[in-house]
């Protein structure tokens, strides 16, 4: 009885057998496809999306750098342009990622911003994931940001060991993970240099640490040690900022949002410090607040 084999798979086999002449990369193909068929299918809708991805790239990268004027247009430095690209291919399918390589490898094309560009960029870009990047221009409409953390502290010796720490809620933030998530980013952009996190100084917006205090996260470590008497839990008030590498990184890599922003307050900055100097103390508040500077202060409620 003769048994029927698929045309498929009767041609891979027919080309497996031809001389050595065959081309070694066929071989490998037609091996690959009696193998690991389906596994390929799944590998070429992934190479499809990528290529789509890479073509969505250069497009964007085309549109950033025809928007540059004509006479601001410069020689890209090749240093920083070509890692750029080599790292950029990793992260084209993460949207976000992608248009901060477009915008720095276009920055390395303006002369208005191009000397502002330093080589590590690319390096830092390519360690960041969507949710590093959405959290990061947080600081795009403010300058400081309220940041925790929840310590246990000896009654007697005021001793104290940090629980947990780098925590940042948000009124909209209902879950538990979404803290441990935010805390993890924080950890993430400070070892990148990109922001400071200050345990020595507050936010002076009035009630934005209410939203800590408030939280079943801080309230249900508090539950926990009620039954102890020796210890209690306070809840230190921080804040975080941007460090010098955070700034000019945030202009380069998101230019639109954050460039008009930043010279804006340099200007109001500027003219509110002149005034104020001639009128107010530098110990008070308000003059530490418009000469733009964190309240070297910190806030922390205790529970027993």
């Amino acid at each position: 009885m003769s048994t029927i084999v698929p045309d498929c798979l009767d041609k891979s086999v027919e080309e497996l057998t031809k001389p050595v002449a065959q081309s070694i990369g066929k071989t490998i193909n037609d091996l690959w496809f009696l193998a690991l068929g389906g596994i390929s299918q799944i590998a070429e809708k992934k190479r499809i999306k990528y290529a789509q991805a890479l073509e969505e790239f250069k497009n964007s990268l085309e549109e950033k750098a025809n928007a540059i004027p004509n006479e601001n247009r410069t020689e890209p430095d090749t240093q920083i342009a070509c890692q750029a690209l080599q790292d950029a291919k990793y992260c084209v399918e993460n949207e976000q990622i992608r248009e901060m390589f477009a915008n720095l490898i276009a920055s390395t094309m303006d002369n208005r911003v191009s000397k502002t560009v330093h080589p590590s960029f690319s390096s830092i870009l390519k360690q960041m994931s969507a949710a590093d990047a959405k959290f990061l221009t947080k600081f795009v409409k403010v300058d400081l940001l309220p940041v925790c953390r929840i310590q246990e502290v000896n009654k007697e010796n005021r001793e104290y060991s940090i629980l947990f720490s780098d925590l940042y809620i948000e009124e909209t933030d209902t879950f538990e993970q979404t803290i441990y998530d935010n805390a993890f980013i924080i950890s993430t952009l400070n070892r990148l240099g990109l922001i400071d996190v200050i345990y020595t100084s507050f936010v002076a917006r009035q009630n934005v640490y209410d939203v800590f205090f408030n939280s079943l996260f801080f309230k249900s470590c508090v539950e926990h040690v009620k039954t102890n008497t020796d210890i209690r839990i306070e809840l230190k008030t921080g804040c975080m900022e941007l460090t010098n590498l955070g700034r000019i990184f945030l202009e380069v890599c998101l230019p639109v949002q954050s460039s008009s922003r930043c010279r804006s307050i340099l200007i109001i900055v500027t003219i509110l410090r002149g005034q104020y100097q001639k009128k107010y103390k530098p110990r008070t508040k308000l003059n530490a607040h418009y000469q733009n500077k964190r309240i070297p202060r910190c806030v922390h409620k205790s529970y027993s």
